[in-house]
């Protein structure tokens, strides 16, 4: 199979090319977005920008090949197995240290740390029960998942009913955003605006799958002018009324999802690219620490890069940001091989 002609059907059965490539550029802009500001600060804006509509836009891309054939029971054991797994056997990588304080407590005795004794306890249980920021995805795609199958059998797959209960949702999660300033467990925090996207990208799914080339460029123009407008508007409007700081948020969530979709419909996607969109989740679990890795070594080779002119840091951010990615492309196939079973899938791939 020419995996670029057409870039419209099957990479492999059940799999849309330009989709999985779009995939891969949300996955890639996460990486981006995990840089983080302290250590390259003049990417600041950019960061802001990014985080507009790169997680939106992957519930959005999850929606689309969403479908509630299954009765509920099977819908739970399949998302839990698909997600929840992959989410506690990757959060080992986050469990070493406190583990490591709450075991051998001494060899941590003279050191400066917050994550002593009681703390670490909580730590742990941060990371069991999805308080943290890290790898909240996971717990939040279930959930949206579990909503969405009961949205569409409630209001019986009326698509304009769908579209206006996202709304909606979108609405209200402004608000939870707003008031509820603690982590709930299992991400619920997350929780609304995570079913409206996924549940707006199941409504979509004809036009989206259906989009021409022709009519993407004018789309893809369209929104890039139209996102470019918005996150203007947001970055100089931080610290306004949050109500409609929020709602420009949402809108340039709306405009950047667009704008990727469009992009990646034109785009002849590499094949690299195609792979870091089939295995999203995976990239998604190892970004956190392949990236503080190259950071560390940054540190090592360039002594406090933060301080380092404009055009060092962004130099370094790149570099940073490519082995990051690699190093998970270049892992995927041993995972795949001998960590199947952690990563949703249902049988181990036999590799050359």
């Amino acid at each position: 199979m020419n995996m670029r002609s057409a870039g419209e059907m099957e990479l492999s059965r059940k799999r849309v090319v330009w989709i999985d490539a779009a995939k891969g550029i949300a996955m890639i802009l996460v990486f981006y977005g995990h840089l983080g500001e302290y250590w390259f600060p003049v990417l600041k804006t950019s960061f802001v920008v990014v985080y507009l509509f790169h997680m939106p836009l992957f519930f959005f891309l999850s929606g689309l090949f969403f479908h509630a054939r299954y009765n509920f029971r099977e819908l739970l054991t399949r998302r839990a197995y698909q997600l929840l797994v992959p989410y506690y056997v990757f959060s080992c990588l986050m469990l070493g240290k406190p583990i490591g304080h709450v075991l051998f407590p001494q060899i941590y005795a003279g050191k400066k740390s917050s994550v002593i004794n009681g703390s670490a306890w909580q730590e742990i249980l941060a990371i069991i029960f999805n308080t943290t920021n890290g790898l909240w995805f996971f717990w939040s795609l279930f959930w949206a998942s579990i909503f969405v199958w009961i949205i569409i059998r409630i209001l019986h797959d009326n698509k304009r009913l769908i579209v206006a209960v996202s709304i909606l949702l979108l609405l209200c999660d402004v608000l939870v955003q707003h008031y509820i300033t603690i982590a709930l467990p299992f991400t619920m925090n997350r929780v609304l605006s995570s079913t409206a996207y996924v549940a707006l990208g199941y409504v979509s799914r004809e036009i989206v799958l259906g989009l021409r080339c022709t009519v993407a460029r004018v789309v893809l123009l369209a929104s890039v002018i139209l996102f470019a407008c918005v996150s203007v508007v947001f970055v100089s409007i931080a610290g306004a009324n949050w109500l409609f700081v929020q709602l420009v948020g949402v809108v340039a969530a709306v405009c950047g999802i667009t704008m990727i979709i469009a992009f990646a419909r034109i785009l002849p996607p590499p094949g690299w690219l195609q792979a870091i969109g089939v295995s999203t989740l995976v990239y998604y679990a190892f970004n956190d620490l392949m990236l503080k890795i190259f950071k560390l070594i940054a540190f090592k080779i360039f002594p406090s890069p933060m301080t380092q002119p404009w055009l060092i840091q962004i130099t370094i951010a790149f570099a940073v940001l490519i082995l990051s990615v690699a190093s998970v492309y270049y892992l995927m196939p041993v995972v795949r091989k001998y960590l199947w079973w952690g990563i949703g899938m249902k049988k181990k791939v036999v590799t050359d």
